[in-house]
């Protein structure tokens, strides 16, 4: 006799109340699990699923936006800051360079020069071209400081402006300034000139010592 003849053999035969005792252990299980939650309708999933997806595609270009746009905080890092206008470079020896390409957003320079401990104003303007008058361009307004200061020895603006502003279309326009001569109590002036392209007129960067912290006076001209 083989075992699955001898088990068939010994098997005991089930109780009278086999299918009582099924039914009472079945409610037993059925208790204690609870009730089977009940499945939320497919629009209200699909709703929750879109309303995660658009938070993670709001928090996601966050964070783009503040990799690739560079804020402009008091005492921002030694790094270069470069935009389309312009560049900012610390340099090792202390200087700061700053290399023009458009003449554009003057305040943001403005603002980057006094967040780099620099007590600076930023003044962009044009050029008025006259080509049939005796002067043929001119700035359309001067800059200067406001009156009342002291004459700035050629000396110190050497200090403050180690090389002679300008440049070189092709390797755009710059000014260097060594911010540790500037004497106290004063700011400098930065200024450019510029003309549209084609038309004849080049660009103009000049720098100034002014001996005093106030904004410069710019008047309109009228003629070269």
């Amino acid at each position: 006799m083989d075992e699955i003849t001898l088990f068939t053999a010994l098997r005991p035969e089930p109780p009278d109340n086999a299918e009582q005792m099924l039914h009472g252990a079945r409610a037993r299980l059925a208790g204690g699990l609870g009730e089977p939650a009940q499945p939320r309708p497919l629009r209200a999933r699909l709703r929750r699923r879109r309303a995660v997806l658009l938070a993670a595609c709001v928090a996601a270009a966050a964070a783009c936006a503040a990799i690739v746009v560079p804020s402009v905080v008091p005492g921002r890092s030694a790094g270069p800051l470069v935009t389309e206008a312009w560049a900012v470079q610390r340099n090792p020896d202390g200087t700061i360079k700053v290399t023009f390409e458009q003449a554009r957003d003057a305040a943001g320079l403005q603002r980057t020069l006094r967040a780099d401990g620099i007590r600076a104003y930023v003044r962009f303007t044009t050029w008025v071209v006259n080509p049939g008058g005796p002067v043929t361009a001119w700035p359309a307004e001067q800059c200067n400081q406001a009156p009342g200061g002291r004459p700035v020895p050629g000396r110190i603006v050497s200090q403050v402006f180690p090389f002679p502003a300008g440049g070189a279309p092709n390797r755009g326009y710059a000014v260097t300034i060594r911010p540790s001569a500037i004497p106290a109590g004063d700011a400098i002036l930065i200024m450019v000139v510029w003309g549209p392209d084609g038309g004849g007129v080049g660009w103009d960067v000049t720098d100034q010592v002014m001996s005093n912290d106030k904004p410069p006076v710019c008047t309109p001209q009228r003629s070269g």
